[in-house]
């Protein structure tokens, strides 16, 4: 017989630095970790969100993750959450995850213990990026540095993307032109080192901290900038290393930028009436700060006075004011919003990209990249009039989730709602991944800055223009001239029926669409080197629980068609859109299927 002892450690509370002194040796501990909140953070898909913590005495920081799982009683959806601000001491119960990026996770119990602490991020011990060697230091060991605080000098910074930056793109960082494209690090640990413009667009309150610099396309090259940026090392994927500035303080601009954001941040992006503020004074500016107003009897600038307009207008505000004996002149874009919405139809025959709108619709539907990535995912909106139509993206930064959305006001919004949305008009859409640019993917962007309002339900909904494809031609022309955001009306007749085929034995699962009958395998489904297809879980929200069974007659996932597994025939009408282009797929959504008759 022999006898071990082993010592089960109590479940105390902690504060991060006794945490980190005394840290749970095995993998998931649960944990009571008490700490100051500096920062909050967010992926790129939302699907986590993160307070950066730091101990109240100490310097030491770790982040406190939620999901959208069940994982923890606590996700990133809860009002807990939502009720968190900078300075809150919060008390957190979850578990200590040791391996890759420490951070506390699954939480189960989120108190505020006290609220408006001052505190202050640890300068002095950021490790300083400002060449190769810290840049490849850091990424051949990134876990050594994750929820730490760096310090990037003077950095070159490029966009992710070839045309006009959407939220979920990324400002890459680097220490020379090309390297922010090339990546840091060595075999497998080479990350582009990047800021997601979303996570920091709410943290800092606006996009200023990007626009404010003229910062390069994907693959122009980078630029430099004068800029000590202070951020927290957060997220890891496959292909980036996120960090996240958390607050203005840590953007050390020069002083003239720093006056610039000053003027830019008191001024809103859209207004439809009221005032603007018109900052007259500065600590940094000598003397005081003048304006003139491209259009003064619609902005005036010497009261801020706003007059409604019958058509919306960009106004030019120009600010001039001298700082160290130098006279500055910065110009600033606010959009007036017309006092009556415009209709889709006018926005697609006129709308000019990064248009900021206000625009009227009924839902038809809910669009979806397939992925479930919570940017990517929004409604169909339908000009009753016309049936012309366009995708809204990011409402659940409103409130709700894919398929239970709710206006600014926390109502519920459904298919069939008319709603009133106010954002900004896209012309096309960057690449997802690995994949092509969404050209010509025309849509409406909405964030926490924006507003959608319900207005009523709608009487119908207005199908008579969708584009018909019917047979095997017509949809390798779709193809050919992807059309993304348009009714489309799938005709499956005796003689040309529309075939299914399935990605998968397990859900959720793609169900392909296509026209050739000669099809006997995956190669015989696709167009352009890409398949047509409906993701089974994101078209629920649409079509119901099993819609694939109810609708088309497909009773479980499956694989075909194949030798032994034959594409199955359907005829009927069935009504979809166009969402987005994948690196393997045409993602597609069901709109109303109430509308839609498919028959076996």
């Amino acid at each position: 017989t022999v006898n071990y002892v082993i010592t089960s450690k109590a479940i105390v509370e902690r504060s991060v630095a006794e945490l980190f002194t005394d840290k749970p040796q095995v993998e998931m501990s649960v944990v009571i970790v008490r700490g100051i909140v500096v920062g909050i953070a967010r992926n790129q898909s939302e699907s986590l969100r993160s307070f950066i913590i730091k101990d109240k005495i100490g310097l030491q920081t770790i982040t406190v993750d939620f999901g959208k799982s069940e994982d923890g009683f606590i996700v990133n959806t809860s009002e807990e959450y939502k009720a968190i601000e900078c300075g809150d001491e919060i008390l957190v119960t979850g578990k200590f995850r040791i391996a890759s990026r420490t951070t506390v996770m699954d939480v189960t119990s989120l108190q505020v213990a006290s609220k408006d602490n001052p505190y202050a991020h640890d300068y002095q011990n950021a490790l300083v990026l400002d060449g190769p060697e810290g840049y490849l230091d850091f990424a051949n060991n990134y876990d050594t540095y994750a929820n730490k605080l760096v310090k990037f000098v003077n950095p070159f910074m490029n966009y992710s993307t070839s045309s006009t930056p959407a939220s979920t793109n990324w400002v890459r960082l680097g220490y020379n032109a090309n390297i922010g494209d090339a990546g840091h690090g060595e075999g497998t640990n080479i990350h582009y080192f990047a800021f997601l413009i979303a996570a920091q667009n709410e943290t800092l309150g606006g996009d200023t901290w990007h626009t404010m610099y003229n910062i390069p396309f994907y693959n122009a090259g980078a630029q430099q900038f004068g800029v000590t940026i202070y951020a927290y090392a957060l997220y890891v994927s496959d292909t980036y290393m996120a960090f996240v500035i958390p607050d203005w303080d840590c953007y050390q601009v020069s002083g003239v930028d720093a006056i610039g954001i000053a003027l830019s941040k008191a001024l809103p992006v859209t207004i439809e009436s009221g005032t603007v503020d018109l900052i007259r004074t500065h600590e940094l500016v000598e003397g005081d700060i003048t304006w003139s107003s491209s259009h003064e009897n619609i902005i005036n600038s010497q009261t801020g006075k706003v007059t409604e307009t019958n058509e919306s207008k960009e106004i030019t505000l120009t600010a001039s004011f001298k700082y160290q004996g130098v006279d500055y002149v910065r110009e600033y874009k606010v959009t007036v919003l017309k006092a009556e919405a415009m209709s889709i139809t006018d926005l697609l025959a006129s709308g000019t990209d990064s248009q900021a709108v206000k625009v009227s619709g009924v839902i038809a539907g809910y669009v979806s990249d397939g992925n479930t990535v919570v940017t990517r995912l929004g409604v169909l909106i339908l000009d009753n009039a016309t049936g012309k139509t366009v995708m809204v993206n990011g409402i659940s930064s409103l409130g709700g989730v894919y398929g239970a959305y709710t206006d600014s006001a926390g109502n519920p919004l459904a298919i069939g709602d008319e709603i009133l949305v106010l954002g900004t008009y896209y012309l096309n859409t960057p690449a997802i991944g690995t994949g092509p640019e969404q050209t010509g993917r025309m849509y409406i962007e909405v964030t926490a800055d924006n507003t959608v309002t319900l207005l009523g339900k709608a009487a119908s909904i207005n199908f008579q223009n969708a584009l018909v494809v019917s047979n095997n031609a017509e949809m390798q022309a779709l193809a050919d001239n992807l059309v993304y955001g348009t009714l489309i009306k799938l005709v499956g007749t005796e003689e040309n029926p529309l075939f299914l085929g399935g990605s998968s034995s397990k859900l959720p699962f793609n169900i392909k669409l296509f026209f050739n009958k000669e099809a006997i395998d995956n190669n015989g489904t696709k167009y352009n080197g890409k398949t047509f297809s409906l993701k089974s879980d994101t078209n629920e929200a649409n079509a119901g629980a099993e819609w694939y069974n109810a609708m088309l007659g497909v009773p479980t996932a499956f694989v075909g068609p194949s030798a032994t597994v034959p594409a199955i025939a359907i005829t009927g009408d069935l009504y979809v859109v166009l969402g987005y282009t994948t690196s393997t797929y045409f993602q597609m959504s069901i709109v109303n299927a109430e509308n839609c008759t498919t028959a076996k």
